[in-house]
Parts: C-alpha cells; structure tokens; sequence
C-alpha cells in the first residue's frame, strides 16, 4: 500500500502513538496533544494499517502496548525527537549531510 502523508500529518500520527505509549491513557493523550479522542484513535489507526500490525491493545477500557507497539516506541520518539531539534535549527552536522551528531530519549513514567 503506497501512502502519501503530508509530513505533518505523520508528525501528528507520530506524537499520538508516543505518548498515547508513554501515558497508556486516552484521556491524558488527548489533554496533553489538545485532539479530540477521535483524531488520536484515528492516528493509531493510521498507524498501524501503515506498519502493518496492532500496536495496542484494548482491555477492559485500557491500553496496553504489543510487542509490536513496544518495538516502535522508541525509534518513533527517536525520529520526533529529531524533527524537533531540526525543526529548532539545533542539529549538528556530523560526518553524513545533514546527519545528527546524538539523539537521546528519556521515557517518563
């Protein structure tokens, strides 16, 4: 399946699945972005007809990561937080063009 994504709307689908990743609660992902539970949920969607594979799971009204999920938490946040800083004019040109010197990701829990 060939998606063409405007990159902000990847960038939005990204930052859905991180932190509804990192907080596990709807509610608080959707307070936290300032969505609607409707544009999260339809990002997750997004997401995963795009990987390929469920990403979360849904029981008894909460989330719980798949293995799937767990694998791209961090690149996602990695690659989020690379668009950050580029973004912010802070990358560093390492020995590849336009390449990041270090990318670090803290999760909070």
């Amino acid at each position: 399946m060939t998606h063409e994504s405007p990159p902000s709307t990847l960038y939005e689908i990204l930052r859905s699945f991180t932190t509804l990743a990192r907080t596990l609660n709807l509610s608080e992902t959707v307070e936290r972005l300032g969505v609607t539970r409707q544009t999260v949920r339809r990002h997750i969607n997004t997401l995963e007809e795009l990987k390929g594979a469920k990403l979360f799971e849904l029981r008894n009204r909460s989330y719980f990561l798949t293995e799937a999920g767990a694998q791209c938490r961090l690149e996602a946040a990695a690659i989020l937080e690379q668009t950050e800083t580029w973004l912010q004019n802070k990358s560093r040109r390492g020995r590849g063009r336009g390449s990041l010197t270090r990318v670090t990701y803290t999760a909070e829990h």
